[in-house]
């Protein structure tokens, strides 16, 4: 229903145990995350939501506590990448989320995305952190559009708010990005 009361006591923990939700089956905008919160997520990629090559809906979303962690075993290193949601090559609908209090121990606190373009409507990202890059969203090779989205209060090394990388050229409209 979109009722606040409800998004707060309708709670998905992911316990620190990885992501908390995962599209990466091609799901299409029919496949939908409505009303709910996301939280105790902690993965490399995606603690809170995982998106790969999928274009899912998510609506009615609080998306809190969540964290990416950059993994080491002998020579091999993996960047952390999205504590709120991840997304690499795909399309997905995000309205009417509040993306808060996660974080990354590199790029992208709130939002992480690379060769996708996601289409973002009434988001809040706030109070989010990376490590190096993007503390409230990583833009990689992407072209997101960002219709009335605030980024305010995130922080990281470079690009508290946004961090654009690589051909990436995202479309902002009556969007406020401040206090970063």
């Amino acid at each position: 229903t979109g009722d606040s009361s409800y998004i707060s006591q309708t709670i998905l923990d992911g316990k620190q145990k990885g992501s908390v939700v995962r599209f990466e089956n091609n799901e299409t905008n029919g496949a939908s995350l409505v009303g709910v919160t996301v939280t105790g997520g902690n993965a490399v990629e995606g603690g809170g939501i995982y998106i790969k090559g999928a274009s899912p809906t998510l609506s009615h979303l609080l998306i809190t506590g969540n964290k990416a962690h950059t993994c080491e075993v002998g020579s091999y290193v993996k960047e952390a990448s999205g504590g709120g949601i991840y997304v690499e090559g795909g399309k997905p609908s995000i309205n009417k989320v509040r993306i808060s209090e996660n974080s990354s121990e590199a790029e992208g606190g709130g939002i992480y995305m690379n060769s996708s373009d996601p289409s973002m409507d009434l988001v809040k990202v706030r109070s989010n952190t990376a490590s190096t890059f993007g503390g409230g969203i990583y833009f990689g090779n992407s072209g997101p559009t960002l219709s009335r989205v605030v980024v305010e209060y995130n922080e990281a090394v470079d690009g508290g708010g946004l961090y654009l990388s690589a051909f990436s050229s995202p479309s902002l409209v009556n969007t406020v990005v401040g206090n970063n």
